[in-house]
């Protein structure tokens, strides 16, 4: 099986799972807009910007009937989407076309009407089921698109081995956290969609021990004063961390309130998860969907008392940490890891495939 892609760059953002398709045969090319279009659409005018020159449409024919693909996917990015419809728009093969963010559908925008409305597009692909009800639920925007043509597969994890234990309490240590403080972590750029408030507001009630790390960007804005004046000592920014994944291990609890719509995704909060540390997260969401309620994390209603009481119960039972954190590591390896949402991708091209013939 043959699959072209394009992107912005070479690179998709499920290319671990593809990388792992390729190893079962699935065969890629892959192909990076900007290396085609060099620097012919950049300080255009919005319009502009968007069509591709004839010489664009001609490359792409180009790669086409070299490689001869059984489908094409394309990414999230506009001005990539309209270069692929108007150079493999009357070709004999499916398309699908990612996307890749709640709410990023407007039934007013000409450009959606084009792609993402329109039935050339076989599949319009999310990386999570939240995404998919979501617009299945927008009355135009399920009726434009058509249920039938909606489909998820959610981004795939990088397995990373655990951190040893030793040099996990180092690192805590490097942040200054003691051996008995309760930490509960969030990696993100500070945004009032993320909700990051609503925590600091009920830390102190979690334990005198327990604190509030949060990492990433913006935190030392006004958005971010707001959330240190709500949890006061209990809130820690640590500002940008590089490689946060292996940050993540240090806490105690990671927690995504995210407000609604959610998460589209939250690659954040698995790779948490993976590394062996309880979750949790609002009942709506791409987030949600990673966490068996109960076992491997908590999926929880927007209400305080909720959170405070589960936060309590992993605050004061290390064993149960231990157990919910297993149990996160465990399903994102069987579920969210390269491997497995490389066989989702081939099962998901084998049923273009064969629809297409």
């Amino acid at each position: 099986m043959k699959i072209m892609t394009l992107n912005e760059t070479t690179r998709s953002v499920y290319q671990d799972a593809f990388d792992a398709a390729a190893t079962q045969g699935v065969r890629f090319e892959q192909i990076g807009f900007d290396q085609i279009v060099g620097g012919e659409q950049k300080n255009q005018s919005k319009l502009r910007k968007y069509l591709p020159k004839r010489a664009t449409i001609d490359a792409l024919r180009a790669r086409y009937a070299d490689f001869q693909p059984d489908v094409i996917q394309i990414g999230p990015k506009r001005r990539v989407a309209l270069a692929a419809y108007m150079a493999f728009r009357s070709l004999p093969v499916p398309m699908v076309l990612e996307v890749g963010n709640i709410g990023s559908l407007n039934v007013l925008s000409p450009l959606d009407h084009l792609l993402h409305f329109n039935s050339r597009f076989t599949r319009i692909l999310a990386p999570s089921r939240a995404l998919v009800n979501n617009w299945a639920a927008a009355p135009a925007i399920g009726r434009l698109i058509g249920p039938e043509r909606l489909e998820f597969i959610h981004h795939s994890i990088a397995i990373l081995p655990p951190l040893d234990p030793a040099d996990r309490d180092r690192l805590r240590a490097s942040y200054g956290f003691g051996p008995d403080d309760f930490v509960v972590g969030s990696v993100c750029n500070n945004r009032e969609i993320k909700n990051l408030g609503f925590v600091a507001g009920l830390i102190g009630e979690v334990g005198p021990k327990a604190v509030l790390a949060l990492a990433g960007a913006g935190f030392d804005q006004s958005g971010g004063a707001r959330i240190r004046a709500a949890g006061g000592d209990q809130v820690r920014c640590l500002g940008p961390v590089p490689d946060a994944r292996r940050i993540m291990s240090i806490f105690d609890a990671y927690v995504t309130p995210t407000r609604s719509p959610g998460e589209s995704f939250g690659l954040a909060h698995g790779e948490a998860m993976q590394q062996g540390v309880p979750a949790l997260c609002m009942n709506i969401g791409g987030s949600a969907e990673m966490i068996e309620h109960g076992v491997s994390g908590a999926v929880l209603p927007a209400a305080r008392q909720d959170w405070i009481h589960t936060l309590r119960r992993l605050n004061q039972n290390a064993g149960l940490r231990r157990q919910i954190g297993e149990a996160a590591a465990a399903r994102i390896k069987s579920e969210f890891s390269p491997e497995a949402i490389g066989r989702n991708f081939i099962d998901f091209f084998q049923r273009l495939s064969f629809q297409a013939r």
